[in-house]
């Protein structure tokens, strides 16, 4: 069948699709994005004014349809990837080195390459269904940029915690040192309630911190696990040793459950559970005027190498009401009136727990009633450890728990002179150039039965030990010092002085992974 040329309905259809094509050359060329149409040769069929501009070549080059390999080529020759590629995003490198030779460039792909002037660009590569592929160019450099600002901030954010981190808990540790020195004096039964009841401000202050400090880490994905073997029974009591002055004050009884059933020893992060324990044992105190608090340890299920373990708080405090009780795990979300705060709530515990215990591979739930309480519950996941010969220890019943009395805030420790000392005749080389820290460290070694030498920087140390390099057996060396810092000192004493096997123990308020990191690697 022929088809007349000069058909009205031919010229008109061709006409219209004449003005299609007028209509996307229009739109192509006032895109932001510089796009190209390859040929399955890889040759550029297409390619619009915005691509002239983002890859910095000419349209008159482009026009000649060449290759992208030539394209690639002369912007190579010029350094527009820099050396060996190193402004093309590592994933890529490959990629864009083969282009032309063996790489399949119908495969969807996008990556992001920096240019010589500063610029980003993100770079697509789309098949089309005839075999030809779609390359677009897109100036990227705000987004970067504005990532690179985030970057730069949460670097930022960390180095100010780290430096707050320190600044609090060189004189936090002071006082609650020096606290504990007093509670192991004779002091009479008033005098041992001041004392305890500063003891459990430091505590709460130290909780604080702790809680501001994971808040930071949990925004920067920085949070850890460290597992290690400990015993459970042991932790919970302290846990209730820690609340029971606070609880006593207010009149509540304070109650410890354990069931016999539980593995002596477990693999986990004790400070972890202990942090969290504290935050949920802390809040039913503070949130209790009359009645009890009961923490508990259950065994839920048990495998040959795994148990899972259930822990409750139950209190018979104020109680949330049942509007309030998806929102308490927020971020700075407070029980109570949040119109008067109470004492260290930071509104952070909750969350923070409930981080801790997800990446323990826990979970945290509430159950309570406006007036009559709360139950704060979680279960945990725990290895069963093995023996040195490789065998999972035979478990015993849990010793049963003792729960703290009236007598432990009226008699205290036995006095200093009853003490065994535990590191009679060590002689210790002790640096910190914080005066307070200097005379806690030396009374709480003296207690012990050392011998203490103090110095008050690294230079004084070094001089100590190069006049007498086999008079300690020990060196306390103080991380974070002006001028030689603790890590100087310990590459000196260890190169220059030569004193290859001394122990060092670094002190440090530092509590970032890169701070232990440091330690480890110069101690």
């Amino acid at each position: 069948m022929s088809v007349n040329p000069d058909s009205p309905i031919l010229s008109a259809q061709v006409a219209d699709l004449q003005a299609q094509v007028q209509l996307m050359q229009s739109v192509l060329s006032h895109m932001t994005q510089g796009v190209m149409l390859l040929g399955k040769d890889g040759r550029i069929n297409y390619f619009n004014a915005r691509v002239c501009e983002i890859c910095n070549v000419t349209a008159e080059f482009l026009a000649s349809k060449p290759l992208i390999r030539e394209m690639k080529d002369m912007q190579q020759q010029r350094g527009d990837f820099g050396p060996d590629l190193a402004l093309v995003e590592p994933s890529a490198r490959a990629y864009v080195a083969g282009w032309g030779a063996t790489v399949d460039h119908t495969v969807p792909i996008r990556y992001t390459r920096q240019t010589r002037e500063g610029r980003y660009i993100e770079v697509t590569s789309l098949p089309t269904p005839s075999g030809d592929y779609v390359r677009t160019f897109t100036d990227v450099t705000a987004r970067e940029k504005a990532k690179l600002q985030a970057v730069q901030l949460a670097q930022q954010k960390g180095q100010f915690m780290a430096l707050l981190s320190h600044e609090l808990r060189t004189p936090l540790t002071t006082i609650l040192g020096m606290n504990a020195l007093l509670l192991d004096s004779k002091l009479d039964p008033e005098q041992h309630d001041y004392a305890q009841r500063v003891s459990g401000a430091g505590s709460l202050m130290l909780s604080v911190l702790n809680d501001v400090l994971d808040f930071s880490k949990a925004e920067a994905g920085k949070l850890r696990i460290d597992l290690e073997r400990f015993q459970l029974a042991p932790l919970l009591r302290e846990v209730a040793q820690l609340m029971f002055v606070e609880a006593q004050h207010k009149g509540l009884a304070l109650e410890l459950a354990l069931d016999p059933a539980l593995p002596h020893w477990l693999q986990g992060d004790p400070l972890r559970l202990k942090q969290v324990l504290l935050n949920l044992v802390g809040n039913a105190v503070k949130f209790t005027a009359q009645g009890r608090v009961r923490l508990s340890a259950t065994l839920s299920q048990q495998q040959a190498t795994r148990v899972w373990v259930q822990f409750e708080v139950t209190d018979t405090g104020i109680g949330i009401a049942p509007e309030h009780q998806a929102g308490i795990f927020n971020q700075f979300e407070q029980l109570g009136d949040m119109s008067r705060p109470s004492v260290g709530a930071t509104g952070l515990g909750l969350s923070i727990s409930r981080t801790l215990l997800g990446l323990m591979g826990g979970w945290l739930s509430v159950t309570s009633t406006l007036g009559e309480g709360s139950q704060f519950w979680f279960g945990l996941p725990f290895d069963r450890p093995e023996d040195q010969a490789g065998h999972r220890p035979l478990d015993r019943p849990l010793d049963p728990p003792a729960p703290p009395t009236a007598a432990a805030r009226t008699q205290g420790r036995p006095p200093l002179t009853e003490r065994p000392q535990r590191l009679a005749g060590l002689r210790v080389l002790a640096v910190d150039d914080n005066t307070n820290n200097r005379l806690l460290v030396r009374l709480m070694l003296e207690r012990e039965g050392c011998q203490v030498t103090l110095c008050e920087d690294a230079q004084s140390a070094l001089a100590s030990l190069q006049q007498s390099p086999d008079g300690f057996d020990a060196v306390l060396m103080d991380v974070q010092m002006p001028g030689t810092d603790g890590l100087m000192a310990t590459r000196a004493i260890r190169h220059t002085l030569g004193l290859s096997t001394l122990p060092i123990i670094g002190m440090t308020a530092g509590i970032f992974p890169e701070d232990k990191q440091a330690c480890l690697f110069h101690f």
